[in-house]
């Protein structure tokens, strides 16, 4: 059962970016309500507390306190601001280390459609919440939903608030080839089951839409797929080896930890190098930090 994180941006003192009447602290905990509802169809939904703001939470390294289960159990997070600047139309940022950004492309393409506004494609910046999710081995993503400085995209959103976290919640099933369950509610949901290859699959992997570690292994097999024989043609993908890969010690976890290996791509290339199985470092990582 896939797991996604949702947090409404700013809030808790913090009014964020404010315009044409609005403040954006309301506009995200709006959408994001609006999001929920229609995204536990398809997933477990662990909502950020809407009181709180995650930002201040990193700053002061609370963050992982708030996050419901721990952030070692989330398979994906999304994180809802609205932009000022200037300009118009919606656009999501990634960090550096993403692997890719199918699931992004998916959301933008669908809120941009449904009320007809300009695509401003997928952007990479390291932002600080969505870099923090990332560092524990969670694909992530920041929208920035639309210009509240601007009276045509604030028309927009007035008009169209059901049809904008349809879209969202569209692209983000499309993304990861999520059904609705039968039920709808948040216990059935998952990815596709339809037989696809290996290489298929193994590509699926690299663009992000199984998750990590854990709950990759557990999404595969629960699918029905041989999580082996998966990781062992994602590997060949990537040009890693396998063979004699070094036991994954407390020491290498706390160094981890630490910062000594850095974060996202860098880490793994590190750990790699050094002969370890990243994989199995983070999950040895992600649990220790829960």
């Amino acid at each position: 059962m896939m797991k996604v994180l949702l947090m409404n941006g700013h809030g808790a003192g913090d009014s964020g970016a404010v315009g044409n009447g609005y403040k954006e602290c309301d506009l995200t905990r709006e959408l994001a309500d609006l999001v929920e509802s229609r995204l536990k169809k398809y997933a477990t939904v662990v909502r950020y507390p809407e009181e709180r703001n995650a930002y201040a939470d990193v700053q002061n390294g609370a963050f992982q306190k708030y996050v419901s289960g721990g952030i070692s159990k989330i398979d994906y997070a999304f994180e809802i601001h609205f932009n000022a600047g200037g300009g118009t139309g919606s656009e999501i940022y990634i960090t550096s280390s993403e692997a890719g950004h199918t699931v992004e492309d998916a959301i933008l393409k669908k809120l941009t459609s449904a009320i007809g506004v300009k695509n401003r494609g997928v952007k990479v910046t390291d932002f600080s919440v969505i870099a923090t999710c990332k560092a524990y081995g969670v694909s992530s993503a920041l929208l920035e939903t639309l210009f509240i400085d601007s009276a045509a995209d604030m028309k927009l959103w007035a008009s169209n608030k059901a049809k904008i976290a349809d879209a969202i919640v569209a692209g983000i099933a499309e993304g990861f080839g999520l059904k609705e369950s039968a039920t709808g509610s948040t216990g059935s949901a998952k990815p596709s089951t339809s037989k696809k290859t290996v290489a298929q699959l193994a590509q699926e992997v690299i663009d992000g839409k199984w998750g990590n570690g854990t709950a990759r292994k557990n999404a595969l097999e629960k699918a029905g797929y041989d999580y082996e024989a998966v990781q062992a043609e994602v590997n060949k993908k990537l040009g890693v080896s396998t063979s004699s890969k070094k036991k994954v010690t407390d020491a290498i976890v706390d160094a981890v930890i630490r910062g000594d290996y850095g974060n996202g791509a860098s880490r793994k290339k590190k750990l790699e190098a050094a002969g370890y199985d990243y994989e199995e470092v983070q999950a040895a990582v992600n649990k220790k930090l829960s």
